[in-house]
């Protein structure tokens, strides 16, 4: 492995490929030795201020950068941005006034701005590193230290994208991961489990990442390699491609009211991928689309996969788009459809808008009300207003899709959820920590909180069960000494006020409000009474009634 040295103070190997800016100072820092982190922070950037190096764009990249000796690549901070960051991958995306703001926010060292990708809204998966245990191998057959891959480290990508194998990102012995925001340098693999210093554990023994269905595999990896096309790809594709893609979707029939048809893309997307897996990115809902779309890269490569096939057909598709003659296309179909006017055209243009809506009617056999609305805006204002009865017997028949409201079999109802709510008790009161079992624990743990509680006079089942088994607070202070009780046996037979104390959770006062209660079950289980006479908890069983053996 090829490296440079700073007069003997500090081995600067230069970065692998796919490397993470992360990934090269922690590489730095581990194989010179150095026991502070702060010391490579101070020496690269002049000071000893934490840096955030995970972000796709690190903010103290250029300062950073005049920390390598001359000749290093990383000298060069915008190949280092391009070439050995996630920032790539967001870029192809970006209107070109955010794109320049991210460009300049690289260059201050005390910049926070973020780019919405370091704690991502889907999922848990990009707040920490993971590692690809394949790569991993082969990383130390070839460059003799393994080290983050950048394609490794994208939003909802959990599979590699050479193997097809579940990256790792957590030691099952000792817990150790990074995390994002953490200040912690290692390379993948290192754990604690080898002694306080940090060592190369057995990545075997790591922890997957949370895995989706088994149906959604193939859709995620494909997911995978996707990602990676618009991280290595991005900085040679054309610009404007959010405008692009907007308008392409709007001339080709994807158009509602105000713009983009949220609901044709939504139903676009379940038909070209599994439900599980649009379920377990987080796609609930329509709302998903139409809230989210305008911003994260995960929702556009999506949108590529169900409308091109890939993100590079894609590319091919609107390479020659014209945005211009795009926009224009969209202005004259408003004009026609007169969008945002509410004028009403005069009587004598009557023929001429029947005219223009039996031909439209014509050319889509299927269109529904709501479609023909939508495309014909100021013909139908027009025409509602001048001859309506001729209108309603043109459109298409107008779907009902009221439903009937069914009644609701009250009596059944509460003897099922009286089952429920019993079963609820004795979840809650199961559990190995014991907590208080009271009737909004029980209804949130059976999901059925709501419903009780608007209802609760039309269940009396339920309503007794639910004043009969809800546990006061004297109750559950009982029920947690005794587990403390029990737990204190187990460990070494002997119980104090200090350690009942810690280890019940309660308060001083209710545990001496319960001293002759803990008294008496210590001595009904055994147990030996190792604190000190006189002392308050003593006085207080006595006071309650509690003979103590002399």
């Amino acid at each position: 492995m090829r490296t440079l040295r700073i007069k003997g103070v500090l081995p600067m190997q230069c970065p692998l490929p796919g490397e993470t800016f992360y990934g090269q100072v922690a590489r730095i820092h581990v194989c010179a030795g150095l026991s502070n982190r702060r010391k490579i922070i101070l020496h690269l950037q002049g000071h000893g201020a934490e840096a955030a190096l995970l972000s796709p764009i690190p903010p103290a990249l250029v300062p950073m950068a005049r920390g390598f000796p001359p000749g290093h690549p990383a000298r060069d901070p915008l190949k280092t941005l391009i070439e050995h960051t996630t920032y790539p991958y967001f870029r192809a995306f970006l209107p070109i006034d955010h794109e320049l703001r991210c460009c300049v926010q690289a260059g201050k060292p005390q910049s926070r701005f973020r780019l919405g990708s370091t704690i991502f809204p889907i999922s848990w998966w990009a707040r920490v590193l993971s590692f690809c245990p394949d790569c991993f191998r082969q990383d130390l057959a070839e460059f003799g230290v393994p080290y983050w891959h950048r394609e490794h480290q994208l939003p909802g990508v959990i599979l590699c994208w050479r193997h097809a194998t579940p990256l790792q990102y957590q030691c099952r012995g000792c817990g150790f991961h990074i995390r994002i925001g953490t200040a912690a340098l290692a390379l993948p693999g290192m754990c604690h489990c080898k002694g306080r210093r940090i060592a190369l554990g057995d990545i075997w023994n790591w922890r997957t990442l949370e895995q989706p269905p088994e149906v959604a595999r193939d859709d995620l990896l494909w997911l995978a390699r996707e990602s990676v096309y618009c991280l290595t790809e991005a900085p040679g594709r054309h610009e404007l491609l959010r405008e692009k893609l907007w308008l392409w979707f709007q001339l080709n029939g994807h158009v509602g009211r105000t713009g983009v048809n949220g609901q044709s893309l939504v139903d676009q997307l379940h038909r070209r991928f599994s439900p599980e897996m649009l379920r377990w990115l987080g796609s609930s809902s329509d709302r998903w689309i139409r809230s989210q779309l305008v911003y994260p890269a995960l929702r556009w490569i999506l949108l590529a996969g169900a409308f091109f096939g890939s993100v590079a057909a894609m590319d091919e598709a609107l390479a020659s788009f014209d945005v211009q003659d795009g926009r224009k296309q969209i202005e004259e179909i408003r004009r026609r459809a007169g969008k945002g006017s509410k004028h009403v055209p005069p009587a004598d243009s009557l023929p001429q808008h029947k005219a223009r809506l039996k031909a439209y009617l014509r050319d889509h056999p299927a269109a529904a009300r709501t479609q023909v609305r939508s495309h014909m805006e100021q013909t139908l204002r027009c025409v509602q207003r001048h001859d309506p009865q001729w209108l309603n017997r043109v459109l298409p028949k107008s779907v009902n899709r009221a439903r009937r409201r069914r009644r609701i079999d009250w009596s059944a109802r509460d003897q099922l959820l009286a089952s429920e709510v019993s079963r609820g008790f004795d979840a809650v009161l199961g559990r190995d920590r014991p907590v208080r079992a009271t009737q909004t624990a029980v209804l949130k743990y059976i999901n059925k909180h709501a419903l009780v509680y608007h209802n609760l006079d039309q269940l009396p089942l339920t309503k007794a069960i639910l004043e009969s088994r809800g546990e006061d607070m004297d109750a559950f202070h009982r029920r947690r000494l005794k587990w403390t009780l029990l737990k204190l046996r187990a460990k070494d037979g002997s119980y104090n006020p200090k350690t009942v104390h810690l280890t019940s959770g309660l308060r001083l006062a209710s545990l001496l409000e319960n001293a002759r209660f803990v008294a008496e079950e210590a001595r009904a289980l055994g147990m030996s009474f190792s604190g000190q006479r006189q002392a308050r908890f003593w006085v207080c069983a006595q006071q309650q009634g509690f003979e103590w053996p002399r």
